[in-house]
């Protein structure tokens, strides 16, 4: 080699290979490279998903987007076997593991309605009538509205006339309703409350308010990482946000779930996973003053934020809570359960099932 042609890291162009020789033959090395192709799976791990009854038939559906982009349905009729749709919509209308929300549309013969956000930002629905192909997707309200696969919540509007609700938070951080009424058209956005004061996409909740003449609540958890909820009377005017409990209490835009407390006197539950882990409870009877957060079980049980579901224990009067445990009898990453029977004090956690 020439003296002076160290050139470690300096990038040089030539027009002919006349700086050096041929080099001579030497000995020869095979060299065998192996890849493995790794399949991440046609839905995104630990990603958002929708279920709900099919109306008009006997048949319960699961709803996800695929890897492609495109919206398919799981379904069984009754005790019968799974199956599923081929992709439904263009290739990569979605993102991969976008949220979805599904429920009946109040006031139609039997739809049942999914919803998304697009990758233009765009909120989107799928639907069926009795059991039949579906349709879609129909875009409803602007592009670029919020970020892609956004949180949704949907909701009858209680106390207005088969009023179907979709909510969700803006690119400018603010809640959106939009809204139909039996079969016809759709509206909105309509906004609400301050711009800036949750998380674009933030997750959302929303329920009626037990024990309030035709209330409709949605929460959220603020920039400010305090719950807030909204509320709208009947077809009124919504409010603006009210806020419950303390600020720095759970990760601005942090999972929620809400449901009737079964057993106890018109009471709706929030829940959340607050910043050190624990679950907690915030909660209302009728139309009285919000109280919380309780503190449920220990602390560091689940992911901060994570998310959370809730539900009746159907035979029982007992209202269960669900998360993803990141603690406990089988290690992280095990269904475990809250529970609370009536009004009597809160149990838990406890795996749903023990390993080994």
């Amino acid at each position: 080699m020439p003296s002076g042609t160290d050139a470690s890291n300096i990038i040089t162009a030539e027009t002919a290979n006349s700086a050096y020789g041929e080099l001579p033959e030497g000995a020869s090395t095979s060299i065998v490279q192996s890849f493995t192709a790794i399949d991440p799976g046609a839905y995104a791990p630990g990603g958002p998903f929708a279920v709900s009854q099919q109306f008009g038939a006997n048949q319960t559906d699961f709803f996800a987007i695929d890897r492609a982009g495109q919206f398919v349905v799981f379904y069984v009729e009754g005790s019968g076997h799974w199956s599923a749709t081929t992709g439904l919509g263009p290739t990569g209308f979605a993102k991969r593991g976008a949220a979805l929300a599904a429920i009946q549309q109040f006031g139609t013969a039997n739809q049942t309605n999914v919803f998304l956000i697009d990758q233009r930002g765009q909120l989107s629905v799928f639907w069926t009538e009795h059991g039949s192909v579906w349709n879609g997707p129909v875009p409803i309200g602007p592009t670029g509205n919020t970020s892609s696969g956004a949180h949704l919540a949907v909701s009858q509007q209680f106390g207005a006339a088969n009023q179907t609700d979709v909510f969700l938070i803006d690119k400018n951080g603010q809640l959106n309703v939009f809204w139909v009424q039996g079969a016809g058209v759709w509206n909105g956005p309509v906004l609400v409350g301050p711009a800036g004061l949750a998380k674009t996409g933030a997750a959302i909740a929303a329920s009626q308010q037990f024990g309030a003449l035709n209330q409709t609540d949605v929460f959220v958890v603020d920039e400010n990482e305090q719950l807030n909820v909204f509320w709208v009377e009947g077809a009124g005017a919504w409010s603006n946000p009210v806020k419950i409990g303390p600020t720095g209490n759970a990760p601005s835009g942090a999972a929620l779930a809400v449901s009737q407390q079964f057993g106890a006197n018109n009471q709706t539950d929030v829940f959340v996973v607050d910043k050190n882990g624990q679950l907690n409870v915030f909660w209302v009877q009728g139309t009285g003053a919000w109280n919380g957060p309780q503190k449920i079980g220990p602390a560091g049980i689940a992911a901060s934020g994570a998310f959370v579901g809730a539900t009746r224990q159907f035979g029982a009067i007992q209202t269960d809570v669900f998360v993803i445990n990141k603690t406990g009898v089988n290690g992280p990453g095990w269904p475990t359960v809250f529970w609370v029977e009536g009004a009597d004090q809160w149990n838990g956690p406890s795996a749903l099932v023990t390993q080994g």
